[in-house]
């Protein structure tokens, strides 16, 4: 993390994961569009799913740690799903884990200190399914930023690799809207990109507002701020960035906000004030 502004660096570091489905698979097109700016690395992460057996049965549970051959088949369909990032020059590693999705996920984040996770999700009503469970846990508990990759039910994947051309970062004008505004700077600079700054105005649909910019603009990416104000996707998230993760046609960069230092509070404060001016 950058110690003068507080912003997450352009990411040099980037851990992918998948599930092999269309969802991550698009997922790692934004992840090798974002590394191949500052030649990050990829780490490509595939979890062998424990089933969880019921705690209810005096039976033997009816499930088992992955076999040889199992792992044997799920590392040649790693190799196979490294191999967009490895034919556009990009350095890359596979990583094999067996457990709960999120679980894993969250504890190759804390050994490998990743500057950005990328992850596919399905796209689907409800709030316990909104984003599914295991990208919820890693929105939450991630200390990164987490790029989550949706495709509605239906919908297919692009075969043609993402190109970010236009970013829009969608800033709520508090005291914390710089390190989100910054962050996405740093992309779109990094990216090439054109980034166009949304100071939402007005509150009843601000969720709406973004959505309706990012087609206006044929955005892209979305960089947007997570408050962390209790448990839950739309506690964590807000209801707001939760819509946005889940209905967005592009990829949503969640940042999260961390405590300021003391010092900087009143210059960052007139900092989002500026920020709300700044709408392009």
């Amino acid at each position: 993390m950058d110690a003068t502004s507080g912003a997450p660096p352009y990411p040099s570091r980037i851990l992918c994961a998948t599930d092999f489905t269309p969802f991550s698979r698009h997922a790692l097109e934004y992840a090798i569009a974002l590394a191949r700016p500052a030649a990050a690395e990829i780490t490509i992460l595939h979890v062998l799913p424990f089933p969880i057996p019921s705690i209810d049965s005096d039976d033997e549970p009816d499930w088992m740690p992955p076999g040889p051959g199992g792992r044997s088949e799920a590392l040649e369909q790693l190799r196979r799903f490294a191999e967009p990032a490895e034919a556009a020059g990009i350095r890359t590693r596979t990583l094999l884990r067996s457990g709960i999705p999120s679980d894993e996920i969250l504890r190759a984040v804390t050994e490998l200190e990743p500057d950005l996770v990328v992850m596919g999700s399905h796209a689907r009503r409800g709030v316990e399914r909104l984003i599914g469970s295991h990208a919820v846990r890693v929105l939450r508990l991630a200390p990164c930023p987490v790029l989550t990759v949706s495709l509605h039910e239906g919908a297919a994947a692009a075969e043609t690799p993402v190109r970010i051309q236009e970013v829009l970062c969608a800033a709520s004008g508090s005291e914390r809207s710089p390190r989100t505004v910054e962050y996405a700077q740093r992309l779109a600079d990094g990216a090439q990109a054109h980034m166009t700054l949304l100071c939402v105005a007005n509150p009843a649909r601000p969720s709406s507002d973004i959505l309706d910019e990012e087609k206006k603009r044929a955005a892209d990416l979305i960089v947007i701020g997570n408050h962390d104000r209790g448990l839950g996707i739309v506690g964590y998230l807000g209801s707001t960035s939760a819509r946005v993760v889940r209905d967005a046609d592009c990829g949503v960069l969640t940042v999260k906000s961390g405590p300021w230092p003391p010092e900087r509070a009143e210059a960052d404060r007139s900092a989002a004030e500026r920020t709300c001016l700044s709408i392009s």
